[in-house]
């Protein structure tokens, strides 16, 4: 299966709950982060199971990405050390606002962030 993930060179996503993770509200797209407190958390999709420590999560398609995320402020993440990856997994499971994948389960890694400058 394929799903697209916005990764930081650090390895974290875009949004974090715990623990360090880039501030993407100082990159001035608070919009972007105000949009995705309308995405139900992994937890309220998953029947309350919360995501855990190895898990990920990433959108399902890229026009789910291009949906929820502007270009201007994928531009901006861009040039904020992010990239966008198109990865195959061999197992994840899929709701309706997101894909929760473990690392291990990627078969392949693309580097697509090209496809949105």
């Amino acid at each position: 299966m394929q799903i697209v993930r916005i990764e930081h060179s650090d390895g974290w996503g875009i949004f974090r709950t715990q623990g360090y993770r880039p501030n993407v509200s100082d990159l001035g797209l608070d919009a972007l982060i105000h949009r995705h407190w309308d995405f139900p958390t992994p937890a309220q999709e998953g029947e309350g199971e919360y995501i855990r420590e190895n898990q990920f999560c990433a959108f399902k398609t890229i026009e789910q990405v291009q949906q929820w995320i502007m270009p201007d402020e994928i531009r901006i993440l861009l040039e904020n050390d992010f990239r966008v990856y198109l990865l195959e997994v061999s197992n994840c499971i899929v709701y309706e606002y997101q894909c929760v994948y473990e690392k291990e389960n990627i078969i392949e890694q693309k580097d697509i962030s090209e496809l949105f400058k």
